[in-house]
């Protein structure tokens, strides 16, 4: 009745469930071809059947061997309730993704699993510490267009260009738009 493919309708009103009694549980996505993606969305059926879930794994096939797919820092993988979003160090390509509940308060629900590749237009730049000249190095991982600005305020469309490591005064903060 709650079948895995219940968690790849696009509905929220249907499920994948784990047997009764059980308090884990595995589902597996076989891909009909390899995906690219950083970024894994779950979520479990609330409205329904509650939060349920407080921790899990999410892994992924290498060619011979499930791998453990690597969060960023932050991302502990605890409770994922009405939607959780798991965003991953570097993207991965695959066809086979597995979701392991290791824990759960009754039988661990999913009503939905997205696989997506994040933009990388909207992820910050990345600021290197001071070099021995005090210059310090703006990159970004799209390589786009960086405008910024050293008085403090957020820069806009017609602040200065980066084009080359910037000479800082001895002390102040950046603003990274975060």
């Amino acid at each position: 009745r709650h079948a895995a493919g219940a968690a790849l309708d696009g509905k929220l009103d249907t499920w994948w469930e784990a047997a009764p009694g059980r308090t884990g549980g595995t589902l597996t996505l076989a891909l009909r071809q390899p995906a690219r993606f950083d970024v894994v969305s779950l979520q479990e059926a609330v409205d329904r059947r509650g939060q349920r879930i407080e921790s899990f794994a999410i892994e992924t096939w290498d060619g011979a061997a499930w791998v453990a797919a690597r969060p960023i820092a932050s991302d502990e993988l605890t409770t994922v309730g009405h939607r959780r979003l798991v965003r991953l160090q570097s993207p991965v390509s695959t066809d086979r993704v597995r979701v392991r509940i290791t824990g759960a308060r009754l039988a661990p629900n999913l009503a939905e699993v997205g696989l997506y590749l994040q933009s990388t237009e909207l992820l910050p730049p990345a600021i290197a510490d001071r070099d021995a000249d005090g210059r310090v190095a703006i990159s970004h991982p799209d390589g786009g267009t960086i405008v910024y600005t050293t008085d403090g305020s957020a820069p806009a469309a017609g602040s200065p260009v980066y084009i080359a490591p910037l000479a800082l005064a001895a002390s102040g903060a950046m603003y990274t738009g975060e």
